[in-house]
């Protein structure tokens, strides 16, 4: 984990020239019932909050009433934010937030204010943007010091407590004896807001070619790691939208080494410690490079999003291991993260009686006396890894060479499940959250798609449900869906993925509710989420942070405005809506010169233009047969293609399906921007013409 010493602190009011965080110029409100006298996180319903609430810190939610105090009484902020799962989190607290003498300095002199980031994602996005200006990095716990008006005047992640009370003196030292040099840089900072969240506007055409595209994958190429996967880095994170990317541009480019890349990348990450191969489920990152031993922790996000790499993975592929892993996966999601009242879980712990992974990793002498005479057996299809700093304790990886799943190879799993099952369970967050719950409906249907499993779609729609009856108040989507989960309206990414995962409920149901939903919340975000500056949209419909934020590059989530750039495109094709798909090519000319400037952290955009460069194919069905023809269409791998199916001939149907029907016969259309080829009736026939090099309506 970083941390920052003390003298970068100025550099870093000048470098987050981006920033003006808190709105403390609002008139204060009366602060009288706010004394800053004990900790207040008792009665939060966030885990993570609650697990502070037995600090000496006295800690407080981010309010107006803390927020004022501060300001009335000149007194500094320490902005902690983390959340349930976060490793790092948990040892701060223990070394630092539990310890007595530094809750004495905090207490006398800040005011402390613990944010749980899964609540407020977007406090932590602002913050998190100011580390990775000033670093190129960043990570948790996110610790920032505020002057009283809310201006940051220091930021780090993890620190020791000796690192965070020379800090803490330090800052102390300026602010009471030159003061005016930290009100200088403040002002400073307040003046020079201009940059992050202010999108400059592109007029020009997208013009990347082919070319383009060739010339920047061969500027990335040689930071592969080109024997585990991903990237040369110390540590890995899954990062399922450039997997995404990488297999479409395989595909349309015809490029043999990224299709090979990709592939080593999902082997590696299969065969390493990283993948739970006792109970399913991926972990959140490797500390390693070969993906061997992770963090511990496992996040809802991750393996929704695993689902559906693996998913196009299995159909490109063809590699039986890929349908082990969503079935295993899916598997793990039923029994571990699945609420008892619908809905799905957040994350669950990486520590567990006070040591990071003792769930999951085990010594040679509990293997070979749970397993007895299989344990050699065992230990030749898997191996294992020692922990970090732990020569005692192993993580179970699998070996390579073995890639069947004999029967005595599964009976020693269960061996070692039932084993595992009676240690001590790590915590879980149970928040249930709109945005990565919507993932996971999408999740569900690629695993469909691939594997024709018809429980995952009765599993897809039932979510999806759950979400439109618990998520959606007044008209008004939310972030939490927890029955006594504070109500606060969604962000744009819990709008824009239930949005995309019900376009996607459309395309393979045929079912018209999803199609209307999705125009019907899309709606909402156009009329509610931009500030008419610029194309894209803020992550907020109303903020209480001064700066609106435009999240535009991806992560290990894919970015919301290009997730809704999508969605747009696509609803422009469903409805004919012609100003959506004029709104979805403004965002691709916006975002055109950031692709070419920072090519792999914008690769949802990237796919994005891959769709310009190599038309969307509509595949439109229409007859008595459309259902089971456009399954086979669903069930195949072909970027860059949507398909929708119509089995009646409706008076309101959809401009889509208008002078397509045919009574008595089924018809399959292939279509670019609205113009069809004369129709076939074979899908062989259909995928042909989406597949031959000359065709180009």
């Amino acid at each position: 984990m970083t941390h920052f010493a003390f003298s970068k602190v100025f550099s870093f009011l000048l470098l987050m020239n981006v920033l003006l965080i808190v709105n403390c110029s609002k008139k204060a409100k009366n602060t009288s019932t706010f004394t800053n006298t004990k900790n207040t996180l008792t009665n939060e319903l966030s885990p993570y909050l609650k697990k502070h609430s037995d600090d000496p810190v006295f800690w407080n939610t981010w309010n107006d009433s803390s927020l004022n105090f501060a300001k009335e009484n000149n007194k500094l902020i320490v902005l902690s934010i983390g959340f349930s799962s976060c490793h790092w989190c948990h040892v701060m607290e223990k070394e630092t937030f539990e310890d007595q003498k530094t809750a004495n300095v905090m207490n006398d002199h800040f005011v402390n204010i613990k944010v749980d980031r899964e609540e407020r994602p977007d406090i932590d996005h602002l913050y998190m943007s100011a580390l990775q200006l000033m670093t190129g990095k960043g990570g948790w716990p996110l610790n920032v010091i505020l002057l009283p008006n809310g201006k940051p005047i220091y930021g780090g992640t993890y620190h020791t407590k000796k690192q965070w009370n020379s800090v803490l003196q330090k800052i102390l030292e300026l602010h009471k004896n030159k003061p005016e040099e930290l009100t200088s840089y403040a002002k400073k900072l307040s003046e020079g807001l201009t940059a992050s969240n202010l999108i400059e506007i592109n007029t020009d055409i997208p013009k990347f070619s082919k070319q383009d595209f060739i010339d920047k994958m061969t500027l990335w190429k040689p930071s592969w790691d080109t024997i585990y996967g991903q990237e040369i880095t110390k540590e890995k994170f899954i990062k399922p939208g450039n997997l995404k990317f990488l297999m479409n541009y395989a595909y349309l480019m015809k490029d043999t080494d990224v299709s090979k890349q990709v592939k080593t990348t999902l082997d590696k990450m299969y065969q390493g410690g990283i993948f739970d191969h006792l109970q399913g489920g991926f972990f959140r990152y490797s500390t390693d490079h070969k993906w061997q031993l992770p963090h511990f922790e496992k996040m809802l996000y991750t393996n929704a999003q695993i689902l559906s790499t693996y998913a196009d993975a299995y159909m490109k592929y063809k590699d039986q291991k890929y349908k082990h892993i969503i079935e295993k996966t899916i598997q793990f999601l039923e029994v571990n993260m699945q609420s008892s009242n619908g809905g799905y879980i957040s994350s669950i712990d990486a520590d567990n009686e006070g040591k990071e992974g003792a769930y999951y990793v085990w010594t040679k002498d509990e293997l070979k006396k749970t397993l007895g005479k299989k344990y050699t057996s065992f230990i030749s299809s898997y191996k294992l890894i020692p922990q970090e700093n732990n020569d005692s304790s192993y993580v179970v990886s699998k070996n390579p060479i073995e890639t069947s799943f004999s029967r005595e190879e599964m009976k020693s799993i269960d061996l070692l499940l039932n084993k595992r099952k009676q240690r001590i369970q790590p915590h879980k967050d149970i928040k249930k959250i709109t945005s990565w719950n919507s993932l996971l409906i999408s999740g569900f249907l690629d695993a469909y798609k691939a594997l024709g499993d018809k429980n995952y779609l009765n599993m897809a729609e039932s979510l999806a449900e759950i979400i439109h009856t618990e998520a959606f108040t007044n008209g008004k989507l939310q972030h939490l869906f927890n029955k006594n989960a504070v109500k606060r309206e969604g962000f744009l990414d819990d709008y824009a993925y239930y949005i995309s995962a019900n376009l996607k409920l459309y395309s393979i149901t045929g079912k018209s509710t999803y199609a209307t939903r999705s125009s019907n919340l899309t709606k909402i975000v156009v009329e509610n989420f931009g500030d008419g500056k610029n194309n894209m949209f803020t992550y907020a419909r109303k903020s209480d942070l001064v700066s609106p934020i435009v999240k535009l590059s991806d992560g290990v989530l894919p970015s919301p405005n290009s997730v809704m750039a999508e969605n747009l495109k696509q609803l422009s094709i469903i409805y004919g809506n012609k100003a959506y798909n004029d709104r979805f090519t403004r965002m691709i000319m916006t975002i055109s010169p950031y692709l070419k400037e920072n090519f792999s952290n914008y690769l949802k955009w990237g796919n994005l233009h891959l769709q310009e460069l190599f038309p969307i194919k509509e595949i439109v069905v229409v007859g008595i047969e459309a259902e089971n023809k456009s399954w086979k269409f669903q069930n195949t791998y072909l970027p860059n293609t949507l398909i929708y199916f119509n089995k009646e001939n409706l008076p309101d149907e959809l401009p889509l399906f208008k002078h397509k029907y045919v009574e008595g016969a089924t018809y399959i259309y292939v279509c670019e921007k609205g113009f069809c080829k004369l129709p076939v009736t074979s899908v062989e026939k259909a995928i042909k013409m989406i597949n031959h090099k000359s065709y180009n309506l």
